[in-house]
């Protein structure tokens, strides 16, 4: 059984047929809620909160739910919010806070309750104020940092790993400081939704867009804990991005811009060093490097944006929400609104880090920033709330009907930094909207999810009266290469072939019988009509069965009508995909004939190349080739004759030189030698003077 089947029957999700039997004012409507009270680690693990409870299951292992045990919580929760990690837990509800942390482990023990530990945030703070929105901080050491708006207009952070009481940063947004001017200021009149940048880079991390009541959005950047978590490439490619800001910038003259590029660089450069000697964590097998900042005390409130085009239906309404996505080379910025509407912004990729007392007031009037609208989604009625899911799907609540929005479409067109450049006229924008449920008067959605395995995804929707599971199909990048899923078929056969075949065989066991002494003719007497109404009750019995085993028959044959109807559109859709596989297989096959075609003909043209070579040793030469191949040949003759002459002329030197030195210096052999010829002539001449 896939994920989504077991989601849409499991029991974690069972108290929602108690919840939709309370009674109703007629024409009652609940009211648009933007917190979620389900949340899922890990694509099957579901944490749900029910009133004061937090459930948890895993799909793919337990039909069954369990506990977490927390007695702290005595109060109705309304939302929940897990970290990127999935070891920390946010519930909260307007005047509460609790950090929950979730064991790894636990879920593979069948327990009915599981132990952890709890925090209850700020308890002091939000007696006297209420929580608007709840942000976990991936940016931070071990992930642990909460971000929370208030009721008060005060931004708040909390650790629990430092304190739980008072918060790391507390941030004024609605007080008035001593830098607003003209268009700009650093205040926001009434906060009412905070969202972080996606996670394409460190910079858009960093960045915290702040939506008002009238729907200006504002900006902290950075908006930093006071330890930095980030990978090491996300911080070169933020000091990289910084180093070719502040070139851009360094030609031009005393600047806002200009003063605000050499403050981040020096931001960046403080960050880059640290790199070597900074601590390591790791998440989900990836390597963060922890770096120390001095945190977001000093950083000013950058806005309002401008906002071109501003459609003009949003000029008579109010902003409730915004959310983030990563589209491309650039983040998109989603805002609902109280009348119905969707309004799609696209960042501004040169936004600059701003600190307070670095701009000058001369300065700071003209400096301002502009979010381009990507598109416009109208509508009326109730108000109109985001829902961040993954990628590029989130879920609007709008006019009492929740739909599915992809931005696949926009995430074509901003592939490329010269799209994200471009004019948006140039650029075809256009997201698509998808119905999932529409919600009844007493119905109230509780929030959205995604769900995923190993073959199957899907988008999991969740009211207090009913679960729906819509299947979600991947798009390849390419767009002309087909989709390989697994086909699966969902029964749509009504009850099982037993219970109809148990219905029909009770049927054909009936057997009507005749009372005992039953008369003829029915009488008017009590003993007759005890019989009749014995009579009576047995083929009501009998009728009851047959109308039993007919109902179920004809459900059944109902279901199989609709089963063989569905899988005639599937056999429909397999004939047609099996079509498209054979044109692509003989598209597929003509590219290889080519293939086999251009290397027989390479083949060829190296056969006819090494015949020519071999003709070309075979050419006869010319009269000056052969005039210059004579002079190399008695070149080389004389070169040997003088060659042999000089080591006959050097054998000769060496011997008369050898005789030479013998001359110089005789030997005793030579002087015997000489010692003996000398007596020789003495004795001939002695000789000579006898005879």
């Amino acid at each position: 059984m896939s994920i989504l089947s077991k989601a849409s029957n499991h029991s974690v999700f069972k108290h929602l047929e108690y919840d939709s039997q309370k009674d109703t004012p007629i024409g009652y409507q609940a009211p648009t809620v933007k917190h979620s009270k389900i949340a899922v680690r890990n694509g099957d693990e579901i944490f749900f909160a029910h009133r004061s409870l937090i459930r948890v299951t895993k799909l793919h292992q337990f039909s069954e739910y369990a506990l977490i045990d927390i007695p702290v919580i005595d109060f109705d929760i309304k939302g929940i919010k897990i970290n990127s990690s999935g070891d920390l837990l946010a519930v909260y509800d307007e005047r509460n806070i609790l950090i929950i942390s979730v064991p790894t482990l636990a879920l593979n023990e069948n327990r009915t309750f599981i132990e952890t530990r709890s925090f209850k945030i700020g308890l002091d703070i939000y007696n006297s104020t209420e929580v608007i929105e709840v942000l976990w901080n991936t940016t931070s050491r071990y992930d642990s940092n909460l971000v929370v708006l208030s009721s008060d207009g005060f931004l708040r952070t909390f650790d629990p790993r430092f304190s739980v009481d008072e918060p790391e940063l507390q941030f004024d947004l609605v007080a008035k400081h001593s830098r607003s001017i003209g268009l700009n200021t650093d205040s926001v009149k009434d906060p009412v939704s905070i969202a972080f940048g996606s996670s394409n880079s460190l910079s858009s991390l960093l960045t915290l867009y702040i939506l008002d009541r009238e729907g200006d959005i504002f900006a902290l950047y950075p908006f930093v804990p006071k330890e930095l978590s980030a990978p090491r490439d996300q911080i070169e490619e933020l000091f990289n991005q910084t180093v070719l800001l502040a070139n851009n910038y360094e030609s031009e003259e005393e600047s806002s811009k200009k003063l605000r590029a050499i403050d981040q660089l020096k931001f960046a450069v403080d960050l880059w060093k640290q790199v070597p000697t900074s601590q390591r964590e790791y998440r989900k097998s990836l390597e963060f490097c922890v770096l120390n900042t001095k945190g977001s005390e000093l950083t000013s409130i950058q806005g309002p944006f401008a906002i071109q085009p501003y459609p003009e239906e949003l000029y008579e309404t109010e902003a409730t929400s915004i959310i983030t996505l990563e589209c491309g080379c650039t983040d998109v910025l989603a805002v609902g609104f109280t009348k119905g509407g969707l309004l799609l912004l696209s960042s501004d990729d040169q936004l600059l880090m701003r600190w307070d007392g670095t701009d000058s007031f001369d300065l700071v009037e003209s400096d301002f920033q502009v979010l381009s609208t990507v598109e416009y989604i109208p509508g009326k009625g109730s108000s109109s709330y985001v829902g961040s899911l993954k990628d590029l799907l989130f879920t609007l609540q709008m006019n009492r009907n929740i739909y599915q929005v992809d931005l696949s479409s926009i995430a074509d067109s901003f592939k490329s930094q010269q799209a994200c450049n471009a004019e948006e006229e140039n650029l075809n924008f256009e997201s698509k909207l998808l119905m999932v449920h529409s919600l009844e008067d007493s119905e109230v959605y509780e929030g959205s999810l995604i769900l995923s395995d190993e073959q199957y995804s899907g988008l999991l929707v969740l009211t207090n009266m009913r679960v729906i599971v819509k299947e979600l199909k991947e798009k390849s990048d390419d767009k002309t290469s087909l989709a390989y899923d697994e086909i699966r078929y969902q029964a749509e056969l009504g009850p099982p072939s037993e219970e109809v075949q148990r219905s029909v065989e009770e049927t054909s066991n009936l057997n009507l019988k005749i009372p005992k002494n039953a008369a003829v003719e029915i009488q008017g007497d009590d003993t007759s009509l005890e019989q009749f109404n014995k009579v009576y009750r047995q083929v009501g019995s009998v009728l009851k069965e047959f109308h039993n085993a007919g109902i179920n028959l004809n459900y059944k044959f109902s279901s199989q009508k609709e089963e063989l109807e569905r899988q005639i559109n599937e056999i429909f859709s397999l004939k047609k995909r099996v079509q498209e596989l054979q044109n692509k297989n003989a598209k597929n096959n003509s590219i290889i004939d080519q293939s086999l075609k251009k290397q027989k003909l390479l083949e060829e043209k190296a056969v006819q190349l090494s015949r020519k070579l071999q003709n070309s040793i075979d050419l006869p030469y010319s009269t000056k080739e052969k005039k210059w191949f004579k002079e190399i040949r008695e070149s080389t003759i004389s070169f040997n004759k003088f060659a042999q002459q000089s080591k006959t002329f050097e054998e000769q030197l060496t011997y008369i030189k050898s005789r030479l030195d013998d001359e110089r210096n005789p030997t005793s052999e030579v002087e015997e030698e000489w010692v003996d010829l000398n007596d020789l002539l003495v004795e001939s001449k002695n000789i000579l003077q006898k005879t």
